[in-house]
């Protein structure tokens, strides 16, 4: 069985647990706290999902380098409709260029696909969330077992 991450979490505050708060016109009785789940990470779970993410985070120029064999996911629209990618390509011409100190720096695109299908250029400056190898997840799950309640590593192990 795969190892997962298990954020702490706890009942919502602000809907006790229902999901639902007041009624609004847009996003009718969705509670803001915790998105309608009922739930909502604790300062210790916040504080291992900052972790995993500075863990997990790298650019789309790194994930080129990669190579295949691994999988991520990248913001690919303005509305925030996040996409699962398992190659970038750097784009045969660069975007532009940034001029620092008199010297041209190009800037180059990647082409970003699933499964060969490709779904959007991107710049390569931006951020992929890696899917965790299985050390990675127990690195996360141990770093969050040694914090305290209130999301600060212990003084003493």
């Amino acid at each position: 069985m795969a190892a997962t991450t298990n954020y702490e979490k706890e009942v919502c505050g602000r809907c006790g647990g229902t999901g639902k708060y007041s009624w609004c016109e847009a996003h009718r009785d969705t509670c803001f706290g915790c998105a309608g789940t009922g739930e909502r990470l604790t300062k210790r779970g916040q504080a291992a999902k900052a972790f995993a993410d500075d863990l997990l985070s790298i650019t789309i120029a790194e994930f080129a380098a990669l190579g295949e064999g691994r999988t991520g996911r990248t913001c690919v629209g303005a509305a925030g409709q996040w996409a699962t990618i398992d190659q970038a390509v750097r784009d045969e011409r660069p975007l532009h260029a940034r001029i620092n100190g008199g010297e041209a720096t190009p800037l180059w695109n990647y082409t970003v696909s699933r499964k060969g299908k490709a779904l959007v250029s991107l710049p390569g400056s931006r951020r992929v969330r890696l899917t965790p190898t299985e050390e990675q997840i127990d690195q996360i799950n141990a770093y969050q077992a040694t914090l305290t309640k209130a999301g600060k590593p212990r003084k003493r192990p």
